[in-house]
């Protein structure tokens, strides 16, 4: 939910400063927004890592028999997570710029890759489970390097630069922060119900669902 809400504060202050023509500006926030979401990234794995690794071994439920399709499943989970929130800005400089039809035609790509999952978990020798986790954070990995590197070849503002700029952050967060508790609340209803049919009901229920 934190990475949403700075999703569409990025976009923003991109579009804003893009309507101005400050090619600067635009740097300055791409560069922000990066570094935040880096941060957020950080906290989230060691959320991740910690808090959630105890949590997804004490109380959801799964058979015994699966524990290391389990684990396996959620580590590739954290990194495909962790990828795409450091994607964020990448994606928001697209949207600033109107560059809809390159967002349309890599989510085609996308959705193919993945349909393109499906056949080989048919075919496919191996743990299915396993096999979809690594194929989905293939899939992943292609889209977000295809999108960064469109970035920083057609966008002047997508360069990090080792610089931090405070007054950037502070009317970025705050405008942000208008979105984060709709974000949140959105989550929790969503993932917060996933939770709680697996904790009550256990994982049949959550595929059903």
């Amino acid at each position: 939910f934190i990475n949403g809400s700075m999703s569409s504060g990025t976009s923003r202050f991109i579009a804003y400063e893009l309507g101005r023509n400050n090619v600067e500006k635009m740097n300055q926030v791409f560069n922000v927004s990066l570094v935040c979401h880096i941060l957020i990234a950080l906290i989230c794995f060691v959320l991740a890592e910690t808090v959630g690794l105890w949590f997804l071994n004490t109380y959801i439920q799964f058979p015994a028999d699966r524990l290391l399709a389990v684990n396996i499943v959620y580590q590739a989970s954290i990194i495909t997570f962790i990828m795409q929130i450091t994607q964020t800005p990448y994606n928001a400089s697209i949207i600033a710029h109107e560059k809809m039809d390159v967002y349309a035609y890599v989510e085609l790509l996308n959705v193919f890759l993945k349909l393109g999952i499906v056949f080989l978990l048919l075919l496919g020798k191996t743990d299915k489970l396993i096999l979809y986790a690594l194929l989905t954070f293939i899939v992943s990995l292609i889209i977000a390097l295809i999108y960064r590197v469109y970035c920083m070849r057609h966008f002047s503002e997508c360069h990090l630069k080792r610089k931090i700029y405070v007054d950037v952050i502070k009317p970025m967060l705050s405008f942000s922060c208008w979105d984060l508790y709709g974000n949140m609340a959105v989550s929790f209803r969503v993932q917060g119900v996933t939770m709680l049919l697996n904790m009550f009901y256990g994982p049949l229920l959550n595929a059903a669902n």
